[in-house]
């Protein structure tokens, strides 16, 4: 799970050369007599030289300015050109002239009578003596929607049971022609469904409604399922009516009897408790690193080693939440920009800074709101909040720098990778912290496994699965975990609190998320993540003493 990232940096200021250009519009028809602008288009932009000049290939046919403003002279058809001042780019505009208006004297529509059945789409075409008319812009109409409607092109659909009649009418010359349209009766089956509203909010103990919007409206058979994925936090009854449980995220999900199609909302319940920020003492001890040779789906970079741990710590007992770092962010007066300063070790030294810390979730384009269960700026109240039904969620679009400033703030740190495994390991030397094999993971974290469908892959909040053998929550699941430790080659030999190497390129990530499982659910696997990134399956724990 390594990702790339890229730096900015100052450009010294410099001539920025033409590129390219081009004219719009690129074809153009104009009356003889008219005129019509044309318009150059330099890329970049910013190039520092703009400047055009035009000409026409055939002054007889049509003439153009240096504003790009052009006089149809007689009917034919020639081209107008543009060159930059800056390196020459050309490009040209197709123009054809043509005679002045030719009026339109009858329309015939084909075919004029039509008979079809619910459901049915048939496409009209339309003829307009003389054909060299001009002004042929036309307009379609249906007498009866609710039985024939009718789009710009022309495409009749049967909505219901009757008779209809379907005028294409010549916008500019008044004249028009009917097709007869009669609809009768037929099964119309499903090839959708909608829930609206996308999102609603409720406390707990409120009511909202969903709807069903099936796909055609006139499909035959309307009746859908109603489920929801997340019983503890909403239930919905049969008429989509939703009752808000407890506090979180639910999605609500209606499958239509015909043809088994599915589509969900979500249901953000607030109010309630929050997770209290609790801690598990991990006493001091020996163990085994990495993963020895024989272990499945091992890494080369998990070379087995002793590691102790020379004094107790405390881990979060579970992973940290959007109530806590949203209030975290607010009494570190962090604003809309997601900036702060952070105090982080690198090449031996204590370095301070101002980083990125956060980022909104709400701000997810990239994956089009799919993982909005972050964060939020309140621009209206000033302050961060999380998203709703999502304070007792671990954080996500959290950097690494913002993860540290966290821990500092309330007095700890973000575990070393060996304090991490330790804990993860709860004294067990086994290849899963439960037992050899992958099996059981999904009674230990929200973790992703082959077959589930992807309204399933998703954030939960903290602590809704069991805990390890000490008694912490989502070691595996939920989000990948964020270490203190550059990443970095092990040691050989046994180590006594090791902190990895003085610098690198990424730090350590631990763990799998609810979009991995299997072998990433190991607790020796390892991977690295850029100290900038902002993932939506990213948060952290912190330690202190």
């Amino acid at each position: 799970m390594f990702l790339a990232v890229s730096c900015e940096g100052t450009q010294e200021e410099r001539e920025i050369h033409v590129e390219s250009v081009s004219i719009e519009p690129e074809e153009i028809t104009v009356k003889a007599g008219d005129t019509a602008s044309l318009a150059a288009v330099v890329v970049p932009e910013n190039a520092t030289n703009k400047n055009v000049g035009w000409y026409s290939e055939d002054n007889s046919i049509v003439t153009v300015d240096n504003d790009g403003s052009l006089t149809a002279v007689s009917v034919g058809e020639t081209r107008v050109f543009i060159v930059t001042e800056d390196g020459s780019k050309t490009a040209y505009c197709g123009v054809t002239v043509v005679d002045k208006d030719i009026p339109v004297e009858s329309i015939t529509v084909d075919p004029d009578n039509l008979s079809m059945v619910v459901g049915d789409i048939v496409a009209l075409s339309v003829r307009m003596f003389p054909e060299n008319a001009t002004g042929k812009s036309v307009v379609w109409t249906s007498s009866d929607e609710s039985v024939a409607s009718v789009d710009e092109d022309g495409k009749v659909e049967g909505t219901g049971i009757g008779e209809a009649d379907i005028t294409v009418s010549s916008e500019q010359w008044g004249k028009s022609a009917v097709c007869h349209v009669t609809v009768g009766d037929n099964y119309v089956a499903v090839t959708g469904v909608a829930v609206s509203p996308a999102n609603m909010t409720l406390e707990i103990g409120e009511q909202g409604k969903f709807t069903a919007l099936i796909y055609p409206s006139y499909a035959t058979e309307q009746s859908v399922t109603w489920a929801t994925l997340d019983p503890d936090v909403a239930s919905v009854s049969d008429d989509g009516t939703v009752t808000a449980l407890s506090s979180g995220v639910a999605f609500i999900t209606a499958t239509t009897e015909d043809g088994g199609f599915s589509s969900y909302s979500k249901a953000a319940v607030t109010g309630g408790d929050v997770v209290p920020e609790e801690w598990v003492l991990v006493p001091a001890g020996t163990f085994m690193m990495g993963s020895p040779e024989t272990e499945e789906n091992r890494m080369e970079s998990e070379v087995q080693h002793e590691v102790t741990i020379s004094r107790d710590f405390y881990i979060s007992k579970y992973e940290v939440t959007n109530s806590q770092f949203a209030d975290f962010l607010n009494e570190a007066g962090i604003g809309q920009d997601g900036m702060g300063e952070v105090t982080y070790p690198d090449k031996g030294t204590e370095v301070t800074e101002t980083r990125q810390l956060i980022m909104d979730s709400s701000l997810d384009a990239g994956l089009g709101g799919q993982y909005d269960f972050g964060v939020h700026w309140d621009a209206e109240a000033s302050m961060w909040k999380p998203a709703d039904g999502c304070d007792n969620y671990p954080v996500i679009f959290v950097t690494w720098y913002g993860a540290m400033a966290y821990a500092a703030h309330k007095g700890g740190c973000l575990p070393t990778e060996a304090q991490w495994e330790y804990a993860c390991r709860a004294g067990s030397s086994t290849a899963y912290f439960w037992g050899e094999t992958s099996s059981e993971q999904n009674e230990y974290g929200w973790c992703y496994t082959i077959g589930d469908k992807a309204i399933s892959v998703r954030l939960h909040p903290v602590g809704g699965k069991s805990p390890n053998g000490w008694g912490i929550y989502d070691m595996v699941g939920n989000v990948c975990e964020l270490c203190l430790d550059w990443d970095g080659d092990y040691p050989e030999g046994p180590v006594t609190d090791p902190v990895g190497p003085d610098t690198g390129e990424w730090r350590i990530l631990r763990g799998s998320c609810f979009l991995t499982g299997g072998p990433y659910s190991r607790s020796a696997y390892r991977d690295g993540y850029h100290a900038d990134n902002q993932g939506a399956y990213v948060g952290f724990r912190i330690v202190k003493y």
